[in-house]
């Protein structure tokens, strides 16, 4: 489509700007065509001009261009959330101030979160540029249609319109249109929102570096929203691929009420009488023409947010379109094996460790399986605050002690913490931070118990060092025997000896890496470990092959009170000088009990660079790709 969809566009708005100054004049003329000439001068011109400006600027004259451009809105069983706000305001306010609201919208002013101020975004010898004339918001890049040949010289730049956007808490992804039918394509950079900059598309996942070192309008990275992102960012999204052409249609862009409530058609042609509706409202039963997921069963229930938050075999076809909520969710949707040795989103006990998938990591715990646990627990779309959207009738451990009513009597003597610490907190133990997405550490929605023997064996950080980030393996199976008669499992002497998070971080995958970062940033970590002795540690990662990994690391740095203003973690290592070599000087203020510190100090009292070095040496550089 390129530069050309741009001119022919403004050449069409510039003529029809002409025809109606023009037509708006002589009609004007032919009007007051008894008054003096003079007279009729002053009155119509500056009138003609308002005519001309008002087709010119049209009310959302933007969207509904840009609307042609995209999937196409509206299927027929579906009414929208502007239908369902004629009723249920209240509920709608709430879904409107929420997250899922904003997963897709067309590009507007209210919409997109960047500056597009006509700034050059350069990376990896390509380079692109954000810009925008009144409404409309541009980018010049390759063109994502162009050949392989193009794609390798960048011979052919294009200036495209934006037309929708993905994201808005976090991350916000730009999609632009393409020469085939409705299919919109990936713009390469993404505004990272948190640090308040735009970054390479490439640096906003886990991947291999040399993934991440491609320029980022390499086709490496041509994403296509129709086919991918169209299934859990919209209302039930029907691809429409057929022979090279893109036809997609979509219920309603982002998430709306009829993915969790299914199609509202028949039930407001139900409810168009007033009477019908009160007598519906006063039964108290179920309204068959529409799905209350809170009437729902826990698993039924579940499975409304399972058709998105779930990991999906990428390998098998998904007949996503079929899904309604409440409905047959198995015959819709096959799931990934989780206990595939080659999928990397999961750790090797079968635990998700990748953001946004979390039924597949509930729906093998327990507290699912037997105990009626669901989704709506923990969380609630109109009751609670957009981030996390956890409910606010419920706080802390009350969600828990629903069920385990004998332990609220005497927390401490279960946790052995302190009732009020965080390591008396229910979720800190049995749902840690095991899992990755968006440059952050994510809860783990499998429920299950610390266990040192499972994260000898499978790699997964286990809760207690994730807190106790100076103490060993050891130490936490040496309580874990003592307080709750656990097995002892057989341990290697650095496994007994060196603090588990530090072995994480220097020896770990780039996923372990990431978690051990995050966790000695985190604040409950750094009152039970205490600060001050993290920094050299931490510092090694800045020299990260991963640049997610780098990002974490300095974040953690920054909150434990390490400015580094002239650090940038997009610039991998092989681009400048190391920085983690000039914090391994001096000594440690070091807690007297943090034993698992020991084996990498020196007899000054300052770190062991030998035993660092060693423990670099011996780390798993195996390729980790994470899309979250």
């Amino acid at each position: 489509m390129g530069e050309r969809l741009t001119t022919n566009m403004q050449n069409l708005e510039l003529a029809l700007y002409f025809i109606v100054i023009f037509g708006t004049t002589a009609l004007l003329w032919r009007i007051t065509r008894g008054a003096k000439k003079s007279t009729r001068l002053v009155l119509i011109m500056p009138l003609s001009c308002l005519a001309g400006a008002f087709f010119w600027f049209p009310p959302d004259a933007d969207l509904q261009l840009l609307k042609q451009e995209v999937p196409a809105v509206g299927r027929p069983e579906f009414a929208s959330s502007n239908a369902c706000r004629q009723c249920h305001v209240g509920h709608y306010e709430s879904w409107h101030r929420s997250y899922h609201r904003t997963m897709t919208q067309l590009a507007s002013d209210k919409s997109i979160r960047a500056p597009f101020d006509g700034r050059s975004l350069e990376s990896n010898g390509s380079s692109c540029k954000v810009d925008r004339n009144g409404d409309w918001f541009f980018v010049q890049m390759k063109d994502p249609d162009g050949s392989p040949e193009d794609a390798i010289t960048g011979s052919t730049q294009v200036n495209l319109p934006v037309v929708m956007t993905t994201g808005s808490h976090h991350l916000q992804a730009y999609w632009v249109p393409s020469q085939h039918g409705n299919k919109v394509r990936l713009f390469p950079w993404v505004y990272h929102i948190d640090s308040d900059r735009w970054i390479p598309n490439g640096d906003s996942f886990i991947l291999p570096p040399e993934l991440s070192r491609l320029p980022p309008d390499s086709k490496q990275y041509g994403q296509v929203w129709n086919n991918n992102c169209i299934v859990c960012h919209s209302v039930a999204g029907d691809v429409g691929y057929e022979s090279g052409n893109w036809q997609s249609r979509v219920a309603e862009l982002g998430i709306s009420c009829e993915a969790c409530h299914g199609p509202g058609a028949a039930h407001i042609a139900q409810h168009q009488n007033p009477l019908t509706r009160y007598t519906q409202h006063l039964s108290g039963t179920p309204d068959p023409t529409i799905v209350n997921p809170a009437r729902l069963s826990p698993h039924k229930s579940s499975e409304v947010c399972g058709q998105c938050h779930v990991a999906f075999d990428e390998q098998a076809p998904t007949q996503y379109n079929q899904y309604r909520a409440g409905g047959d969710y198995e015959s819709a949707f096959k799931l990934a094996d989780s206990h595939n040795p080659d999928d990397i989103r999961f750790w090797r006990d079968g635990t998700m460790r990748v953001g946004g998938r979390e039924f597949s990591g509930m729906k093998d715990s327990a507290c699912y399986l037997k105990g009626g646990m669901s989704c709506l627990s923990c969380h609630s779309m109109h009751s609670s605050e957009p981030n996390k959207q956890m409910r606010t009738d419920l706080q802390n451990d009350q969600v828990c002690l629903q069920c385990h009513e004998k332990l609220a009597s005497d927390i401490s003597q279960h946790t052995h913490h302190a009732v009020d610490s965080t390591g008396s907190r229910c979720y800190n133990c049995h749902m840690p931070y095991t899992s990755y997405a968006l440059f952050t550490a994510i809860r783990s929605h499998r429920v299950d118990s610390p266990s040192v023997a499972s994260s000898v064996t499978t790699g997964r950080p286990v809760a207690c060092n994730q807190c106790h980030v100076d103490q060993s393996l050891g130490w936490t199976a040496d309580h874990m025997e003592k307080w709750y008669g656990t097995p002892r499992p057989d341990l290697d002497a650095e496994q007994c000896e060196v603090a588990a998070s530090l072995l994480w971080m220097l020896r770990g995958d780039a996923v372990q890496r990431s978690l051990a970062a995050w966790s000695h940033g985190w604040e409950p970590a750094r009152i039970a470990a205490g600060e001050g002795w993290q920094t050299p540690f931490l510092a090694q990662l800045l020299d990260d092959p991963y640049s997610v990994t780098r990002y974490i690391a300095q974040q953690s740095l920054e909150k434990l009170g390490v400015k580094l203003s002239d650090y940038d973690s997009l610039i991998s290592p092989d681009e400048r000088t190391p920085v983690a070599p000039s914090f391994q000087k001096g000594t440690f203020s070091a807690p007297s009990k943090a034993g698992g510190l020991k084996p990498l100090l020196n007899e000054q009292h300052g770190l062991n660079v030998e035993v660092l070095q060693k423990y670099l040496k011996q780390r798993d550089d195996r390729p980790v790709t994470l899309y979250e």
